[in-house]
């Protein structure tokens, strides 16, 4: 995310897909379906003063959208995907804490890569807590 913490001060948040259970969120998983089901960092986060689990889970009424790349920026093109950003700690029920939406895909040629840093790119109030 552009600017997060400040002018110059991005923020990777790096998701997969996942499960949801208690177990199964810590794991990837593979799907025909872009939209059917969430998204974690499978790592934990220091959230304020507590490890937390981070999860992107499809909005109701969220678009089929296939599960490989040229799906994914076919769905993107069209209109944005819209994600709800949920925390889990250990013993507690998931918690919604915002929506997230999708802006269109890159203009990035095919081929080329984006580099990611979620220890280097995180916010001092929200951290991966190890590597």
């Amino acid at each position: 995310m552009t600017d997060a913490g400040g002018p110059g001060r991005p923020l990777d948040l790096l998701f997969t897909t996942s499960g949801g259970g208690r177990r199964t969120r810590h794991l990837p998983l593979a799907r025909r379906n872009a939209m059917a089901g969430p998204y974690s960092t499978l790592l934990s986060y220091r959230v304020g003063a507590h490890r937390r689990l981070l999860a992107l889970t499809p909005a109701p009424g969220s678009p089929r959208v296939r599960g490989d790349l040229a799906g994914l920026r076919q769905a993107l093109r069209t209109e944005p995907l819209v994600f709800v950003l949920c925390t889990v700690r250990d013993g507690e029920p998931w918690r919604a804490l915002g929506t997230l939406a999708t802006g269109p895909p890159s203009d990035a040629p095919p081929g080329s890569t984006s580099s990611y840093d979620p220890y280097l790119n995180a916010l001092p109030g929200l951290r991966p807590t190890s590597r």
